[in-house]
């Protein structure tokens, strides 16, 4: 059997009638633009980890344009495919294990700082019209900016980091060390409680 003929198999009757429909489609997606595509005609049998290593090495080297995130996902439904294959004696070995997961990057977040930000609520909190308009400008630039992941600074908690912003962009979530905090935002911002780090 080739492994295309597998997944297709594994999709239809394992994952289709067990997971949600976007999980369905999000798996779909995987095998039918990555997976399939360079593996697919391969006999599911002879598959072995160098050809499933060579297979992740082409995701992150050629398409540079997949995130380890998306490469990490794609792995993790070729792996449910193949234990599925496993428990069920379509293949002899589970090899799904075996692969070596893509490191992530870090993330480089770009910041004002303490200056530039003392600066900018000086002017939102100015009394001079223009000033204050100019200050306005700037405040939400940086709050169009704002996102989970970014590092603050709150007057009484310490450090913390953002984990959470609400579609209507009204809250946010921080996490302190004494815990997760919920702030209104951007009044937070504005009225000095939080900082950007």
């Amino acid at each position: 059997m080739k492994f295309k003929q597998w997944l297709d198999v594994w999709l239809e009757d394992f994952v289709r009638p067990s997971m949600k429909s976007r999980t369905y489609k999000r798996y779909l997606v995987a095998v039918r633009t990555h997976i399939a595509r360079i593996l697919g005609d391969e006999e599911l049998q002879e598959l072995s980890a160098i050809k499933l290593q060579n297979f992740v090495a082409a995701l992150t080297t050629r398409e540079r344009t997949l995130s380890p995130g998306t490469v990490n996902n794609i792995i993790s439904v070729m792996q449910g495919a193949l234990k599925r294959a496993y428990l069920l004696g379509v293949i002899d070995e589970y090899i799904g294990d075996k692969i070596v997961r893509p490191r992530a990057e870090e993330r480089r977040v770009q910041c004002f700082t303490q200056a530039e930000q003392r600066r900018i609520e000086a002017a939102a909190k100015a009394d001079d019209k223009d000033e204050k308009e100019q200050g306005k400008d700037m405040w939400e630039t940086i709050l169009a900016n704002v996102k989970a992941g970014d590092g603050v600074t709150h007057k009484k908690f310490g450090d913390g980091t953002i984990t959470w912003i609400g579609v209507d962009k009204k809250y946010l979530k921080v996490k302190f060390a004494v815990g997760e905090k919920q702030f209104i935002f951007p009044d937070a911002f504005v009225m000095g409680f939080l900082s950007l780090k």
